[in-house]
């Protein structure tokens, strides 16, 4: 009797970035959903020295397993060579620098793996808020009015963007060294904050506007979620420290017009930016002028329980066991 192998799934997390214990929380909450009758996961922490550790249990690779700032990599055992473990295919959700930014994607693809989600192509464009932005542009999809700061180069002379403005790295992720900045007399210390993460920034115009989100999956986008915050914006404190900084609603309250827009807006994103299988794309909704912004895209959203990504396709039938099983079943040969 020919039994079929079951494929082996290497689960990816942790990584070089301060988003590494955020990484942890996504990959328990992934490996508890993956459907182990039908793939065999190997748990692969990347630890911030750069080396791999491999384990069948993902619980013996997670120190403070429960704290999202304080989980992070155990790294007493052997560092293992990923070559031996005969995977046939890499789920990444390595956050931040490292892991979004198509690094990663490039080192597997190299070594003969498939990856799961964005490529490096698409994962470097999306990580990069400048160019992300340009390339929206381009495909006249709609941005928040930005300018663009290179350490040690002239301020742009022809900056036309009114306080309150946003401060924040070109390439870094979940509100790392953003600054809602009211005045001049602020912009200086900001701007030193984004430099310490990227010698690029982005000086951003601040918008009156709801923050909604919107989950794309092979193809297709989900409702409609939004955030709300008791804080100024939607900080890293906020997300992470304050436990009662933000608060998900998923089904915004908004026009039908407005649903359908950012549904269509999520998908043309997807397509130009080159994401394939899955990411969040988050907006801006200036209700007043009936506008729709496009702030950014994640190839690697959160995957916890209470991340929105899994909860929108809940609300749209699909469980969280079955997101996961569609992704890997999408990039499996046949």
């Amino acid at each position: 009797m020919n039994i079929r192998k079951k494929p082996r799934i290497g689960l990816v997390f942790g990584g070089p970035s301060m988003e590494s214990s955020i990484s942890c929380i996504s990959a328990q909450a992934i490996w508890q959903q993956i459907d182990q009758e039908h793939f065999s996961p190997v748990a692969l922490a990347w630890s911030k020295n750069r080396n791999f550790y491999a384990s069948n249990d993902i619980k013996e690779l997670i120190l403070h397993p429960n704290d999202p700032n304080r989980a992070n990599i155990d790294c007493s055992g052997t560092p293992q060579n990923i070559s031996d473990l005969e995977l046939d295919l890499i789920f990444s959700i390595v956050h931040g620098h490292g892991g979004e930014d198509g690094v990663l994607q490039g080192f597997f693809q190299t070594i003969g793996l498939k990856v799961l989600g964005a490529g490096v192509l698409g994962s470097a464009i999306c990580f990069h808020k400048d160019i992300c932005k340009r390339v929206l542009q381009s495909h006249d999809l709609p941005v928040v009015p930005w300018v663009t700061v290179s350490r040690g180069k002239p301020f742009p002379a022809n900056m036309d963007i009114a306080f309150p403005v946003f401060v924040k790295p070109a390439a870094s992720g979940s509100s790392v060294a953003v600054s809602k900045v009211n005045c001049a007399e602020d912009l200086i210390e900001a701007m030193e904050t984004a430099f310490v993460e990227c010698k690029d920034i982005l000086i951003e115009q601040g918008l009156k506007a709801r923050e909604l989100e919107c989950a794309y999956l092979l193809g297709k986008a989900s409702g409609i979620g939004e955030i709300t915050t008791s804080h100024e914006f939607y900080s890293w404190e906020a997300k992470y420290v304050d436990p009662h900084g933000a608060q998900i609603i998923l089904k915004a309250q908004l026009p039908d017009n407005i649903k359908e827009r950012i549904r269509e807006l999520t998908i043309k994103a997807c397509e130009a930016l080159k994401v394939e299988d899955f990411a969040r794309v988050d907006f801006f909704y200036d209700e007043e002028a009936a506008k729709v912004y496009i702030n950014e895209i994640n190839t690697l959203p959160g995957f916890t329980s209470i991340s929105m990504f899994p909860q929108l396709w809940e609300e749209e039938g699909i469980s969280f066991k079955e997101q996961i099983s569609k992704l890997i079943n999408s990039v499996l040969p046949k």
